[in-house]
């Protein structure tokens, strides 16, 4: 089976989610199923393949620290995705419209698209 981790954010962070995406990813490519990260922007080259979709841009609020992905190209995606041609995708919620909101919606219809909710 070939499955897309779909992130808002970079995997250069060792944030929660990037740690959940990288482990699970690693499990199922253990498992023989073949493991694709799609991101925005990352400059990390211990993982492969990685598809970088966009950039973020910082914002702090209430003493943290967030990244927020600016608009990905819907071009962009809709060739990948058609050229990968992912069985699954597995959306980390909550998610931007801007990036994987965009994913989601332009997935081939024969892709099945579900979704882990890691916070609100």
């Amino acid at each position: 089976m070939k499955i897309g981790y779909v992130l808002d954010d970079s995997l250069d962070s060792t944030d929660g989610v990037q740690q959940y995406v990288l482990a699970i990813g690693r499990w199922m490519s253990s498992q023989g199923h073949e493991v694709h990260y799609l991101a925005s922007s990352t400059s990390r080259s211990d993982i492969s393949p990685v598809h970088s979709l966009g950039k973020n841009v910082s914002v702090k609020f209430n003493k943290n620290r967030l990244r927020v992905p600016l608009p990905a190209s819907p071009r962009k995606i809709y060739e990948m995705l058609n050229r990968e041609a992912f069985d699954v995708l597995h959306i980390q919620m909550p998610h931007s419209p801007l990036l994987a909101g965009r994913v989601v919606s332009l997935a081939p219809d024969n892709t099945a698209v579900v979704g882990t909710f890691h916070i609100a």
